[in-house]
């Protein structure tokens, strides 16, 4: 019997390693955003409408930097200051085709889904990075899985948001890392062309979105560390190396890094010189009146007009709000702020997010405990949860001084460590792999599917959502939501209504 239970162990995991099982992991979280992106009514609640209307603004030029405010009320900031613009200025060019050929509608959706293929396009390059550690394909495909079956991964990934790209863009310069680390310690040669192609990725990231500073500067740090280590013969590699490199690669990289290089020290230097903040607020740019047009600078600056006096300041209560605050809103799902119900904030199901809490709360406490036997012998993992908890640490950070400057909890979103929460799970299926047998790894397996069938990936959209949350005048669309809704609510368990959270 022993021998049965471990041969049917060993052939669920070639299961789970299969690219035949990853493929289909992708092609699910394919369906899923895009039944989000066509389902959806515009805009949906995670800024969709200023992305698309800074993606507007942009259409009206070809550079990337806006040199000029726009006129009249600030709805969308101070854009003339703002650091985050390559996704603006990347996604004008095919809003400017589609625009000229469709109507609005279908511009929406085709730009949701160009979203769509960033973020998938992101867990494939994840799948890679992640294969760099000690980490087995089955652990690494069934994190993959339990990823995309967090509601907010395809809530975000369906609709026009830069965190995609950015997703995308970490990825991409993650692997770039962990090969040039690889072709450093292994085969002592450093790759100049694939340093600069470092930089500049990272330089382009930080440029779509701001927050991926402390993620880049992370990465520099380890780079300076990995270089001051292997410094013999370093000039010499690298005059060498150059030399090897094709003359289309290296220029091109070399260019594009200058590119960027200029883009960004231009960026940020004027916005710390002038006004000593890489993302200025909106009344150090324009005044308080154009100000008061942006919805979360105007809601912040209530908020400081009016404090309060009796709220805790202590780190440790603040960090325990701003935990169940973030899983809180990793697993609920809510629409935008058009319709008739605007900002329908639904909390997450009950055994969804009991279930998860629990396998990833014990996950980390396993990681804590087994941590040599987990983390001793994989230095890429440990380099990867390095990145990732300066990233937290850093978001706490600005979070918890927007706590102390408002007195209140604002911006506690747990679609913000979607890009790092990778490498953690990764950790936690490690931890669990030293503690379970092969046939108990199984049942854990199982019992995260059957947890995900109550409300995991679509199925909390479906369903909490709907006629409000729906393209209107879409009869199709809104049959066949109104149909998967009543599916859903026949076989998913929800709170009590003496219960309701």
């Amino acid at each position: 019997m022993p021998k049965k239970t471990k041969k049917s162990g060993s052939k669920f995991a070639a299961i789970l390693g299969s690219r035949i099982f990853f493929w289909s992991v992708i092609a699910f979280f394919v369906f899923e955003a895009t039944w989000i992106a066509l389902s959806s009514r515009y805009p949906m609640a995670f800024d969709e409408g200023t992305h698309l209307g800074m993606i507007k603004l942009y259409a009206h030029q070809w550079s990337p930097l806006l040199l000029h405010q726009p006129d009249g009320p600030a709805t969308l900031g101070a854009v003339v200051h703002n650091p985050s613009y390559l996704f603006y200025w990347l996604m004008n060019f095919p809003y400017r085709l589609l625009s000229s050929a469709f109507n609005p509608h279908v511009t929406v959706v085709i730009l949701r889904l160009i979203n769509v293929m960033f973020f998938a396009g992101g867990l494939v390059l994840f799948r890679k990075v992640l294969g760099q550690t000690k980490a087995s394909a089955a652990i690494i495909h069934a994190v993959l899985l339990f990823f995309v079956l967090i509601p907010v991964v395809c809530l975000q990934a369906g609709q026009i948001n830069y965190d995609n790209l950015l997703f995308l863009l970490l990825g991409w310069n993650l692997l770039q890392l962990l090969r040039f680390r690889e072709q450093l310690i292994r085969k002592k040669s450093c790759d100049g062309v694939r340093l600069l192609g470092i930089a500049a990725v990272g330089m382009i990231a930080s440029l779509t979105q701001f927050s991926y500073l402390p993620i880049f500067a992370a990465i520099v740090l380890y780079l300076v560390f990995l270089l001051s280590k292997n410094r013999k013969n370093l000039q010499k590699q690298l005059h060498k190396n150059w030399r090897a490199t094709a003359p289309f690669w290296k220029y091109s990289t070399a260019t594009g890094f200058v590119v960027a290089l200029g883009l960004f020290v231009w960026t940020y230097s004027i916005n710390l010189i002038k006004y000593h903040n890489v993302t200025p607020q909106c009344d150090q740019v324009l005044s308080l009146e154009r100000c008061q047009a942006n919805g979360p600078w105007a809601r912040n600056y209530e908020y400081a007009k009016h404090p309060r006096p009796e709220t805790n300041h202590n780190p440790l209560v603040y960090t325990g709000g701003w935990i169940s605050g973030m899983v809180q809103r990793t697993f609920f799902v809510i629409n935008g702020p058009s319709g008739p119900a605007p900002y329908a904030n639904r909390a997450p199901l009950p055994i969804l997010l009991i279930g998860s809490v629990l396998v990833f709360g014990i996950g980390i406490i396993l990681v804590i405990r087994c941590w040599r036997q987990v983390l001793g012998s994989d230095p890429v993992l440990c380099l990867l949860l390095f990145i990732s908890g300066g990233y937290t640490i850093a978001l706490w950070g600005k979070l918890y001084y927007d706590y102390v400057r408002l007195d209140r909890l604002v911006a506690v979103n747990g679609r913000y460590l979607l890009l790092v929460i990778l490498p953690m799970l990764v950790a936690a299926g490690l931890a669990y792999r030293q503690l379970l047998q092969e046939r108990w790894q199984g049942w854990l397996a199982a019992a995260i599917l059957v947890v995900s069938m109550q409300g995991g990936g679509l199925l909390s959209f479906l369903y909490f959502s709907n006629a409000d949350w729906y393209w209107p005048d879409q009869p199709t669309m809104l049959r066949i939501n109104q149909d998967a809704h009543h599916v859903v609510r026949a076989f998913i368990l929800d709170w009590p209504a003496s219960w309701q959270p």
